[in-house]
Formats: structure tokens, C-alpha cells, sequence
């Protein structure tokens, strides 16, 4: 387990990342991003690439790229369930989808996967070893596993019972929190 100033470090540090890659005001994504941006809710996923990548004693700059990674995934899933649950707050604040509407969500949850494979390949280039280029597929496995999570929602058989809800709540969960962790191993 990492040290709460390791940890506080790594936050920070994602929050930075993150905002760095912000569109700019000429884009048409840019009020959007900041918006959903402006409450960064608790990184878990990153903060657990980050901390594995250091305990295998990944580079700082591949540990930082790989925890961005995961997290742009993590939201763009987010952005993507708010328009299918139709769910109009999340972390006390207005989602992209109530905010801007399904056209703005759709593109900027599609802008947020595009980014979040673009940190995997630079994280993925910072490696020391010739097999890091598994971890981008890893994280493509990823996003199919959370994206038929959420899809069996819609297509499957009505959420019933708990046992139900937990199947679907792990297929949309476990992904990416298993992805942080394996990535940098």
C-alpha cells in the first residue's frame, strides 16, 4: 500500500495530467470537458495503476500515463452510462448528458476513449520491456468486457434480484479495476 503522501502525490498529479489534456476553448468539446472535469471523484482506478506501477518500479512518466489511461477509460464508461441511464447527477453535480445533451455525451465519452488509448500507447512506448505493448490490447479487452457489462442492461432479462444486479454491477466494475492492476505487472 502506497504512503498518504505517495498517494496525495499520485492524485494531485493525475488531476494535472488530466486537466493537460483538456480540449482547448477552439474546441467545441472544451466546456463540456471542464465541466465534467471540475470534480475528479476519488481516481481509485487510477491511484491503483499508479500504485502498482510503482511497486513493480515502472518509470514515473509510465506509471503517470497508465494511471491517466485508466481513468480516461473510467470516465468515458461513466459518460456513456449517464446517457443510457438517462441518470441526470453524479458526484452531486449535472453529468455531460443533462448538462449538453446525448450528442455532446456520445462524442465526448468517444473523445475520452481516444485519449485514454493514446496515454496507453505513450505509457506502453516508456516501458522497459517489449512485452508493455500487451497492456494496450489488455486495455481494449477491458473496455469490450464494461461495454457488454453495460449492454446486458438493455438486452438481457429484467434486474430482479440482487444476484442479478451483482452480475451486471461486476461486469461493468471489475474490468478496469483488474486492468489497472495487470497493466503495469
Amino acid at each position: 500500500m502506497p504512503r498518504v503522501g505517495t498517494t496525495q502525490k499520485s492524485e494531485e498529479a493525475l488531476e494535472e495530467a488530466i486537466t493537460a489534456l483538456l480540449p482547448t476553448e477552439k474546441s467545441p468539446l472544451f466546456k463540456v470537458a471542464h465541466s465534467h472535469f471540475s470534480q475528479f471523484g476519488k481516481l481509485l482506478r487510477g491511484r491503483t495503476a499508479w500504485a502498482v506501477s510503482e511497486a513493480v518500479t515502472l518509470s514515473p512518466a509510465c506509471a503517470q500515463n497508465w494511471a491517466v489511461s485508466i481513468e480516461l477509460m473510467h470516465n468515458a464508461s461513466l459518460v456513456h452510462d449517464d446517457i443510457c441511464d438517462r441518470d441526470e447527477h453524479r458526484r452531486h453535480h449535472s453529468t455531460v448528458f443533462s448538462s449538453f445533451g446525448t450528442p455532446l455525451a456520445i462524442c465526448f465519452g468517444d473523445w475520452l476513449v481516444a485519449r485514454s488509448f493514446e496515454a496507453a500507447y505513450r505509457a506502453t512506448s516508456q516501458a522497459p520491456s517489449a512485452e508493455a505493448s500487451a497492456a494496450v490490447p489488455l486495455l481494449a479487452s477491458s473496455m469490450i468486457n464494461l461495454s457488454e457489462g453495460q449492454a446486458a442492461e438493455f438486452t438481457g432479462k429484467p434486474i430482479l434480484t440482487w444476484e442479478a444486479y451483482d452480475q451486471v454491477v461486476a461486469k461493468k466494475t471489475i474490468p478496469l479495476i483488474l486492468t489497472s492492476i495487470t497493466g503495469p505487472l
